[in-house]
C-alpha cells in the first residue's frame, strides 16, 4: 500500500512539473481589436488597426486593459524611444506617424504616404515606416523620418512588395517582411536591398505580417500560413509553432495552433514571445510562447 501511494505521488509530481505549457493564452478583461503590439517594461501596448482608434496598455500579470489614447485612427504598430515616447504608424490616406509622450500627449510627427504599416527606430532616433499601400494595389516603399520631422524615401522596389513588418538588428540593418509573398528582405544603412529569407506564399492573401528580433533570432508571424516562423541570423527558416491548420489550441509547440497570427512582440531578455491571434479582428487574443526551453 505504501509503495502504491509513493508511486501515485511520484506520478503527480512529475505531472505537475511538466504541466507548464509552451503556448498559452493571455486572458484579457475585455475583447479588443488588435493589429500590432509592442512590449515595454513588463506591459504590452496594442494598436487597434484599420477602423479603430485606440492604443491600449495590457498588464501581463492580470490581463487588465488601460486606455492610453483613443484618437489615433487605424494605428498598426508602435515603437518606443529612449525617453518612453511611443511612435505609432497608421494605415490612413496620409500614412501619418503619431507620437504619444510619456504623459500621454498625442502629437502628429509627420505624414508619409498612404497605407503606412510597420514601424521601427534606429539608434539615432530616426523612425522608419513600411508603406503597405491600398489593398490589392500595394506599395514597395520604406520611408524614413528624422528626429526633426524630415521625411524621405529610404528604399523602394528591389523585391519590396506590400511590406508590413520592420525590425532592426544590432548592426543597424533593417529587415522587412513582405506580406504577400512571404519574403524577408535586408536593407543596409545606405538603403541597399537584398534578399534574406523566404517563408513562401500562403493559400490566403497574407503570407506574413509582423517580425521581431532578439539575441540573433528573428520571429515572423505567418498570417495565412497559421504558423510562427523562426529565422536564424543567416536566414535559415524553420517553423517554431503551428501546423498550418487554423485554431486556438494551447499546449506544447508540437500541438498548439494559431489562427491568422499577426502582431508580435518579445520581452527584453528574449524568453517570451507575444503573438496576436485572430488577424486583427475584434475577437483578437494574445498568445504567449515560452522560448526558454527552445534550443537556438
Amino acid at each position: 500500500m505504501i509503495k502504491l501511494i509513493r508511486s501515485v505521488l511520484l506520478i503527480l509530481i512529475l505531472a505537475s512539473v511538466g504541466i507548464a505549457q509552451e503556448v498559452t493564452t493571455l486572458h484579457l478583461e475585455k475583447s479588443l481589436p488588435i493589429d500590432g503590439i509592442t512590449f515595454k517594461e513588463g506591459k504590452l501596448y496594442t494598436f487597434s488597426g484599420y477602423g479603430g482608434k485606440q492604443v491600449n496598455q495590457i498588464d501581463l500579470k492580470n490581463g487588465q486593459v488601460h486606455l492610453v489614447a483613443d484618437n489615433i485612427l487605424a494605428g498598426i504598430a508602435g515603437v518606443f524611444d529612449e525617453e518612453n515616447n511611443l511612435y505609432v504608424s497608421t494605415y490612413t490616406a496620409e500614412g501619418a506617424v503619431f507620437k504619444i509622450s510619456a504623459d500621454t500627449i498625442v502629437s502628429r510627427v509627420a505624414n508619409t504616404k498612404g497605407g503606412a504599416a510597420g514601424i521601427a527606430m534606429d539608434d539615432e532616433g530616426n523612425v522608419y515606416t513600411s508603406i503597405y499601400g491600398p489593398f490589392q494595389n500595394e506599395s514597395d516603399e520604406i520611408y524614413k523620418i528624422s528626429p526633426d520631422g524630415k521625411v524621405e524615401l529610404f528604399a523602394k522596389g528591389n523585391g519590396i512588395d506590400a511590406p508590413i513588418g520592420l525590425v532592426f538588428n544590432e548592426k543597424g540593418e533593417l529587415f522587412v517582411a513582405n506580406s504577400k509573398n512571404g519574403n524577408i528582405l535586408k536593407i543596409d544603412k545606405n538603403g541597399k536591398v537584398s534578399s534574406f529569407a523566404e517563408l513562401g506564399a500562403a493559400e490566403g492573401y497574407f503570407a506574413t505580417g509582423h517580425i521581431v528580433y532578439k539575441n540573433g533570432v528573428f520571429y515572423a508571424s505567418g498570417n495565412h500560413h497559421h504558423k510562427i516562423f523562426k529565422i536564424s541570423k543567416t536566414g535559415e527558416v524553420s517553423v517554431l509553432v503551428g501546423a498550418g491548420i487554423p485554431g486556438n489550441k494551447d499546449g506544447d509547440l508540437e500541438e498548439a495552433t494559431f489562427n491568422v497570427p499577426n502582431g508580435m512582440a518579445i520581452n527584453d531578455d528574449g524568453t517570451i514571445l507575444y503573438v496576436v491571434n485572430g488577424g486583427g479582428g475584434g475577437n483578437s487574443s494574445v498568445r504567449i510562447i515560452n522560448l526558454k526551453s527552445i534550443k537556438k
